[in-house]
């Protein structure tokens, strides 16, 4: 006879793939990418914003906008890829949590159709807040 599986493990089969696509932050791609463009555009207006004789202090701005939007873009990328692993294991315990607090009912249901209730990825991502590494 094989194993049979906790209810907490159904839960996680039942979510994962839907905990997975949910999106990571990324603000610093964007922050990256805005220092990037600004700096682009403060190099192309120099010689509007301060004439041709003040215009010569703007030159390393384009390439240190430049490396700085590109530090700022690998960085959220970095920590994108990082927080995606971490996060997971928040909601694999987020899931534990809330997978007790399923009626017997819930459970019937979940061991014969392998549904979750509808609002149990809220209280998911309600207990993935209190989940600390």
């Amino acid at each position: 006879m094989p194993p049979r599986l906790t209810d907490e493990r159904l839960c996680w089969l039942a979510v994962a793939d839907a905990l997975r696509r949910r999106r990571p932050s990324v603000r610093w791609i964007f922050i990256g990418c805005g220092i990037f463009v600004v700096s682009g555009a403060l190099y192309s207006a120099r010689n509007v914003i301060l004439g041709d004789a003040h215009g010569k202090w703007f030159l390393p701005l384009l390439p240190l906008g430049a490396l700085i939007g590109t530090i700022f873009i690998i960085r959220g990328v970095v920590s994108a890829r990082q927080m995606n692993s971490a996060r997971m294991m928040q909601y694999s315990l987020a899931v534990k949590a809330a997978s007790e607090k399923l009626s017997d009912e819930e459970r019937m249901r979940l061991r014969a159709e392998g549904d979750v209730p509808p609002w149990f990825l809220d209280e998911v991502e309600r207990q993935r807040r209190t989940v600390k590494l």
